[in-house]
């Protein structure tokens, strides 16, 4: 059996809020690996780290693209490095 594609998803908290974590149990019901940072951080995380560590090892990146993910800081100039 193959292993299942890594999918990191990717969306502005402002307006993706609804639809990102639907598109993440649409997508594991149908057999792909999925990380959505609601699912996968813990407090306490090293969060930049993490997302960091996740896209490498993503097969497919999906961006959400909306309003909110234009106006926001983190997607305009991406996460801060330690």
């Amino acid at each position: 059996m193959p292993k299942p594609l890594n999918v990191f998803i990717s969306y502005a908290h402002k307006d993706g809020a609804k639809l990102a974590p639907q598109l993440q149990a649409d997508l594991t019901a149908r057999g792909y690996d999925t990380w959505l940072e609601r699912a996968r951080l813990q407090g306490g995380s090293n969060w930049s780290r993490e997302i960091e560590e996740a896209l490498d090892n993503a097969d497919v990146v999906l961006a959400l693209l909306s309003a909110g993910s234009f106006e926001s800081e983190v997607v305009v100039s991406g996460p801060r490095r330690e």
